[in-house]
């Protein structure tokens, strides 16, 4: 399927942000999803959509990854409402953009846990970005989010989980410090 769903990326680095520009191009004969409008969740409870969003981490072998897409559920925790993003539908023959922005130095923002957790080390030495989406067939359920004009919907995690599939952009070398969480206070 990924070579009727063609991804195309670049990276565009500041002195204070690294960003991640992206189309999706939709080349197959049907209607797929596109997991790229994650959410902020307010203090009230409110989802905002943020579409400049990713999750950020960086791995032990100092890759910074900037990921729009259904993460997989952490094993050391329960966890009663997955979270999944936002999306938007992608027409055959459609192409939709957007853009993911790290703030440099980088804050990893895991799917599940708190900003600048999961740093795995203190610097970023290769960066990569991936998307991920899903074919639309007769088991998939969508919910409007905000304007009906908006084009961002909310699918179910239990229909995503089983269909999403991951594009890929290119790695990059990069050289950025990472904001390392802060050491648990003793009691």
């Amino acid at each position: 399927m990924s070579d009727s769903v063609i991804l195309t990326q670049d990276w565009v680095q500041a002195e204070d942000h690294l960003t991640a520009v992206y189309a999706v191009e939709n080349r197959t004969a049907g209607n797929i999803v596109v997991f790229d409008r994650l959410f902020l969740t307010l203090p009230n409870g409110q989802r905002m959509v943020d579409p400049d969003r990713a999750y950020i981490t960086v791995t032990s072998e100092y890759v910074l990854r900037v990921e729009k897409v259904l993460a997989p559920l952490p094993p050391d925790r329960d966890v009663e409402s997955p979270e999944v993003p936002y999306v938007r539908v992608l027409r055959p023959g459609a192409k939709l953009e957007g853009r993911a922005v790290v703030l440099v130095p980088i804050l990893t923002l895991p799917p599940y846990g708190k900003p600048a957790t999961g740093a795995a080390s203190d610097r970023a030495r290769t960066a990569v970005f991936r998307i991920g989406y899903a074919v639309v067939d007769d088991a998939a359920l969508a919910v409007p989010i905000g304007a009906p004009d908006d084009g961002v919907w909310s699918v179910p995690h239990a229909w995503a989980n089983t269909r999403q599939q991951i594009l890929q952009g290119p790695l990059i070398e990069v050289d950025l410090g990472v904001v390392r969480p802060l050491p648990a206070l003793s009691p």
